[in-house]
């Protein structure tokens, strides 16, 4: 009984989720104990820690750590996912969800500078939820609330100026 739930948690393990978590583990690993003290340097003197230029690539390189590690553990530990047995292909695909994901990276592309970070955020959002179907009044109030916020902790948070944009006249 033993070995039958070893070899469930071992074939579990030889699945495309796991070996991505790996691949994420592996790949955060070499992000923050080589990538980042090699090719980063820090100013002697910092005003604060959290000005430095090291702590954002470390918070999301530990960040990709854990997923990669909760993914590995999701698939080990978690509930047996029946596998889906149909695709869809892309060429089967609705032509709005190609072409509004295209629309949202045009928004960023050419608007940044025009419409600001945080108006390009909302509408970048929309298009992809939108895009995806989804129909929760309550995501579509998150999807602007995100972007604004986000652009808020490093405008008044990070001191690190975000495009306000020039239509605006700021």
């Amino acid at each position: 009984m033993k070995n039958t739930a070893i070899r469930q948690r071992v074939s579990r393990l030889a699945s495309v989720d796991a070996a991505a978590g790996l691949v994420l583990i592996v790949a955060s690993l070499t992000f923050l104990f080589y990538l980042v003290p090699a090719y980063i340097v820090e100013p002697r003197r910092l005003q604060s820690p959290l000005l430095s230029p090291l702590i954002l690539p470390q918070i999301m390189g530990w960040m990709i750590l854990l997923l990669g590690i909760g993914l590995v553990l999701g698939t080990m530990f978690g509930p047996k996912r029946e596998r889906a047995e149909k695709y869809t292909k892309l060429r089967d695909l609705p032509l709005h969800q190609w072409l509004l994901p295209l629309l949202a990276f045009a928004v960023y592309y050419f608007g940044l500078e025009l419409l600001g970070a945080a108006v390009c955020g909302v509408l970048a959002t929309m298009l992809l939820f939108v895009a995806m179907g989804i129909r929760r009044i309550g995501i579509y109030l998150l999807g602007v609330a995100m972007p604004i916020g986000i652009c808020l902790a490093f405008d008044y948070g990070l001191n690190v100026p975000l495009p306000y944009g020039s239509l605006w006249g700021y």
